[in-house]
């Protein structure tokens, strides 16, 4: 087995686990004292474990153990996967890749179960949520952050890594 598949499969372990080990990429890439087509392998995989995740559904129902769902129920699916920002590093010639993840999520039957003491705030239906103009923008952010968390979740090298994902999410009454 060479090196990188042995650093690969200790980071996938502790992708497993809480919370990472890891600041960032490159403080991986400085402790493992990885070379440059080691770091283009990182990279690659990166992508590579993103685009496992296009076209599948994913219901937050089954991630509430191991993902902050808070009060949410919805499902959604990711639609696409690119570059977005791509950084080098002048020194150390290390590339720094930031991903967009474009998700859509299914409004039929997604809630949200809304803490406040207001009673007459909106319904606990996603999208009365996601419409209402004082906290809409906070239930977008936290949607996003869900969807973040099981992707994490599904490809732990991500989590490991500390892999950079922008979620940019729409949504629609079906998938």
């Amino acid at each position: 087995m060479s090196y990188i598949n042995k650093v690969i499969k200790k980071l996938e372990q502790e992708g497993r686990g809480g919370l990472s080990t890891w600041q960032s990429k490159s403080d991986v890439i400085k402790f493992y004292g990885l070379q440059p087509d080691e770091i283009s392998h990182l990279t690659e995989l990166e992508k590579k474990s993103l685009d496992k995740l296009i076209g599948h559904r994913f219901d937050v129902a089954d991630y509430i153990e191991v993902v902050g769902c808070g009060g949410y129920d919805f499902v959604f699916m990711v639609l696409n996967v690119s570059k977005g920002t791509v950084e080098t590093n002048s020194t150390t010639g290390f590339m720094k890749v930031s991903w967009l993840v474009d998700a859509v999520v299914l409004l039929e039957g997604a809630t949200v179960e809304l803490m406040v003491s207001e009673p007459e705030l909106p319904s606990s239906s996603l999208i009365d949520a996601l419409s209402d103009p004082d906290i809409g923008w906070e239930i977008s952010s936290e949607v996003a952050d869900i969807i973040y968390g099981v992707i994490t979740w599904e490809e732990p090298i991500l989590k490991a890594l500390n892999t950079e994902i922008d979620v940019e999410q729409s949504y629609s009454d079906t998938l």
